[in-house]
């Protein structure tokens, strides 16, 4: 996995700010400065450092996640390897096929769950997937099928990483 996006916790700042525009070599009296709170933190995007802090709105939002289907149960002709993060779910290692697609997709998703930091739930034939320990993470998320038949299809995005979740890095807040 790759981590795309953190930072530490924002932290909060008082600084002094002035009304109006002021010259200090000015002879003039200079005003009375105002206290101002700035919010921020240190972020990381892609590897480049700056000040933001993480969207307030965002907090509490949407994992990383994804969804595949166990379209066919037949594992006879070759193995199957789900690739979930830094992870690799194999047939008939990790997961037995039930007796069709439903019961298959219930193994998967249990398997799924015993990997740190994920959880899967099956409805019907359809696995939903979600990684909840970094909402930045970039998830590796697609199968590789090693016999004849196509096990797992389609993958929900179809990008081979799991739709990045929230929250969101924003620009410093300033309050008066």
């Amino acid at each position: 996995m790759v981590k795309r996006n953190q930072g530490g916790a924002s932290k909060t700042l008082l600084v002094r700010s002035y009304p109006y525009g002021t010259d200090p070599a000015s002879p003039l009296p200079m005003p009375t400065p105002s206290r101002t709170a700035v919010t921020l933190g240190a972020m990381s995007r892609n590897g480049r450092w700056s000040n933001g802090r993480v969207s307030d709105s965002a907090l509490g939002g949407t994992p990383v996640n994804g969804t595949f289907v166990v379209a066919d149960n037949d594992f006879s002709t070759g193995r199957a390897v789900i690739h979930v993060g830094d992870y690799e779910v194999v047939s008939n290692v990790d997961f037995a096929p039930g007796v069709g697609v439903n019961q298959t997709a219930t193994a998967v998703a249990a398997a799924i769950n015993r990997l740190p930091g994920f959880a899967a739930v099956a409805a019907v034939a359809t696995v939903s997937v979600t990684w909840s320990d970094g909402p930045f993470d970039e998830v590796d998320f697609y199968a590789l099928h090693f016999g004849t038949h196509t096990n797992f299809t389609p993958f929900t995005p179809a990008t081979g990483l799991m739709a990045v979740g929230r929250p969101t890095i924003v620009a410093p807040l300033i309050t008066p």
